[in-house]
């Protein structure tokens, strides 16, 4: 994992989303950081999810299933490999270099509950 750009806690070595957020409005996203974001300032920091068609993570529009493969083809092991194809959020909040890095949830990890 020392090859990736960035340290994430919600996906898994078997490229499982692990800490899955829901909206009320029934919005998949697969972290609170894409989902804090999202909802603050309507923009994922990507171009390839801010293209995508309106309520393409609705689970009232499209199964998990579908969301979850739409995520993958952005959110993924490979695009952490280097800057150019790492997604804007996940560099920004998580990536090792990242300004924001130290201050991230994920160092306050026990037991599998996140204390913020």
């Amino acid at each position: 994992m020392d090859k990736f750009i960035v340290d994430c806690a919600s996906l898994n070595e078997l490229k499982e989303f692990k800490d899955l957020d829901i909206s009320a409005e029934l919005l998949v996203y697969p972290c609170c950081a894409y989902h804090g974001h999202h909802i603050r300032s309507k923009t994922f920091l990507d171009k390839r999810l801010d293209d995508l068609p309106k309520n393409w993570n609705s689970l009232n529009h499209h199964s998990m299933d579908e969301i979850l493969r739409k995520w993958s083809e952005v959110v993924n092991f490979k695009n952490w490999e280097n800057i150019e194809t790492c997604p804007g959020l996940c560099y920004k909040e998580c990536g090792k270099k990242s300004p924001n890095f130290n201050n991230t949830y994920r160092e306050k990890k026990e037991n599998n509950v996140f204390i913020i």
